[in-house]
């Protein structure tokens, strides 16, 4: 999970987006999970990663590689 949030982050820092406005109210994190036990402990790791305004949906679903536990995607400025 450590790895995937700092992807995200690399990912936006590309982007050019600044940390106040990429983790808030102006966006929709998508969070596909591969087992619904593991959800609550996804949730609390994104919870303390992101502002508590930022909107999460967590899903329980196939994700495109095996070995992956989570999928995220997500959309800035909804």
């Amino acid at each position: 999970m450590s790895e995937t949030l700092a992807n995200l982050d690399s990912l936006l820092d590309a982007a050019g987006l600044g940390s106040d406005a990429r983790y808030g109210a102006d966006s929709l994190w998508r969070v596909y999970v591969r087992n619904a036990a593991d959800a609550s402990l996804i949730e609390r790791r994104l919870r303390a990663h992101f502002a508590p305004e930022t909107q999460l949906l967590l899903l329980r679903g196939d994700i495109c590689r095996a070995e992956l536990m989570v999928e995220i995607d997500g959309v800035h400025g909804i």
